[in-house]
């Protein structure tokens, strides 16, 4: 079994989840953001607005999914990190939009 010494901070939507890890990285806690969070933000900055980024949900859930799998990839299995959600609630939904889940996705 991998073993690592991550905790995932997850639940539905507005309950805390970010201004908790915000708090945890003001501690200094490594804090790893949310993934969809990210990129709705790098768009906005980019002057694409979040109707029109969501516009196609699956490129989107995939595109979260993709961040997701980067940043857990780069981050120290060792090092005590904080994840403001985690791939469980990307594969969530995945299954609540009916979407069907690709190959790679299965092998996490």
């Amino acid at each position: 079994m991998l073993r690592n010494n991550w905790y995932v901070i997850t639940g539905g939507n507005s309950t805390g989840k970010s201004t908790l890890v915000d708090e945890l990285a003001a501690m200094g806690y490594n804090t790893i953001p949310e993934a969809a969070r990210t990129i709705i933000d790098q768009a906005v900055e980019n002057g694409i607005d979040v109707e029109e980024l969501r516009k196609d949900e699956e490129k989107f859930q995939i595109d979260v999914a993709r961040l997701k799998q980067e940043l857990e990839a780069a981050a120290d299995p060792n090092e005590l990190t904080f994840f403001d959600r985690g791939m469980q609630d990307t594969l969530a939904y995945y299954e609540y939009y009916g979407y069907k889940q690709t190959p790679w996705m299965n092998e996490l």
